[in-house]
């Protein structure tokens, strides 16, 4: 035996089809990259993946940036003030308004009351602070993040979650 369906079911179903706002934001105006380079006082932030556990983070370092047109492309540098090159922040501008590449120590540096080490690479959109210089704030890091505890003790996590910032001071 067949079961019908109501034809009134059928209808408000049908009447229904459409009659919906979209519950989804429109398209939205694309935002042009930010251009201006970085170039003076900063603070290197580096952030550890949620799971690592890592005391006292995260970890500040001012450094001096300085951009600059190279073989590759404009790049960024960035080091400790008065630092014989231990730490090393070597970027691309690529695309514009982007950049990526090597967040790493040479040796042990100090980042506030602890000593840590780096070995990784980065990537992270330029925005633009209030008063127009440009920094980045919510970058990615993959690699190895390692803090000295003390004692001889060191504590090393490699994630592919580690955050990094360039804040404008």
């Amino acid at each position: 035996m067949r079961r019908a369906i109501p034809a009134a079911l059928i209808a408000v179903t049908l009447g229904a089809c459409g009659s919906d706002e979209p519950t989804s934001p429109g398209l939205s105006t694309p935002v042009p990259p930010v251009l201006t380079p970085l170039d003076g006082a900063y603070t290197l932030v580096v952030t550890p993946a949620s799971g690592c556990g890592l005391p006292e983070a995260p970890y500040e370092i001012d450094v001096e940036a300085s951009s600059f047109n190279g073989v590759s492309g404009t790049e960024l540098r960035a080091t400790p003030e008065g630092d014989d090159g231990n730490l090393v922040l070597a970027m691309l501008y690529a695309p514009p308004g982007w950049l990526a590449g090597s967040v790493s120590t040479q040796s042990w540096v100090t980042a506030d009351e602890s000593s840590i080490f780096i070995r990784a690479s980065g990537t992270g959109q330029v925005s633009s602070t209030a008063g127009g210089r440009s920094e980045v704030q919510g970058g990615t890091m993959s690699g190895d993040v390692s803090v000295d505890v003390g004692g001889g003790d060191v504590l090393t996590c490699s994630s592919i979650e580690h955050g990094f910032a360039i804040l404008a001071r």
